[in-house]
């Protein structure tokens, strides 16, 4: 994000919607995961092959999750 909320496909992020995935994968390119379906709405520089980052608003909620190894669904455009 840019700092205001907003993500690089230009949206704003939204629990329960917002991911950010690698430029091997298109913005829109929609992912499921635990039987949720997330949207790719952002980059990161750490963001890298196969890695996803799950938006979550509240920090201490994200640190609790932490890193996960999931398999997921992909559904590109």
């Amino acid at each position: 994000m840019n700092g205001h909320g907003i993500t690089a496909s230009g949206t704003r992020v939204a629990e329960g919607r917002t991911v950010a995935m690698s430029s091997r994968y298109a913005l829109g390119t929609r992912i499921c995961i635990d039987g949720h379906w997330y949207v790719n709405e952002d980059r990161g520089g750490h963001i890298v092959g196969d890695r996803v980052d799950v938006y979550v608003a509240d920090k201490e909620e994200a640190l609790r999750l932490g890193r996960q190894r999931k398999t997921v669904k992909i559904e590109e455009e």
